[in-house]
């Protein structure tokens, strides 16, 4: 495991309403950590995931990374 999917994985702990078991579903449709941040609502959407997780919370989540790749 990279230390960049680890930090990922780190991530999606501190989000609000995101617990063990949807941070497992969360990377299983999305097929790793990082991806789940990288993934666009549409396909969120599609996977119905989208309705479990409060839209400002994944917002803030994207606007985070995006703010920690640039540093």
């Amino acid at each position: 495991m990279s230390s960049v999917d680890l930090t990922y994985q780190i991530g999606l702990t501190l989000l609000d309403g995101v617990g063990d078991v949807l941070a497992k579903n969360l990377v299983a449709y999305c097929g790793s950590a990082e991806q789940v941040f990288k993934t666009n609502k549409t396909q969120l959407e599609k996977y119905r995931v989208l309705a479990l997780i409060h839209l400002p919370l994944y917002k803030r989540a994207k606007r985070f990374w995006k703010e920690r790749k640039r540093k």
